[in-house]
């Protein structure tokens, strides 16, 4: 588990978006996280959590639809929507939890970033991969 300070924070209902950096000292990108006892309404500011604020929790790449295992040994993660959880990165398969979960490395993510595919996918460990998906945040 890790601690994310809020940078900058947004949400509608349930859901929230911010901008975080671990343990204060890099910046992440944007996360998607659920707040299960605050619902906002008309883009409402929320009352629970605000810039400054830390989470302790851990990340990891949801709703993945799209992958391919690339050829070189790029890695790293790029969000090119403004505002949003939206992750293109390229890690290392570390491990295979299971026929629709895998375990990789992705520079400046982390070495143990949990995955997890719409459907099942064949893939190798040790295999370099990119994935579309969300960058989410399962906090405690």
């Amino acid at each position: 588990m890790e601690s994310f300070e809020i940078e900058e924070i947004y949400g509608y209902g349930y859901e929230r978006w911010a901008r975080v950096k671990i343990d204060s000292s890099r910046t992440v990108g944007y996360v998607h996280f659920i707040e299960y006892d605050e619902c906002l309404e008309n883009d409402g500011a929320s009352i629970k959590r605000k810039k400054g604020d830390i989470l302790k929790g851990n990340i990891k790449i949801d709703l993945v639809t799209e992958y391919k295992v690339v050829d070189d040994d790029k890695a790293g993660f790029i969000q090119l929507i403004k505002n949003s959880s939206s992750i293109i990165a390229i890690g290392l398969v570390k491990e295979i939890e299971d026929s629709d979960v895998i375990i990789c490395s992705i520079k400046d993510l982390g070495h143990d970033i949990v995955v997890e595919f719409e459907n099942d996918i064949e893939i190798d460990v040790n295999t370099n991969i990119e994935v579309k998906g969300s960058l989410e945040l399962e906090i405690e």
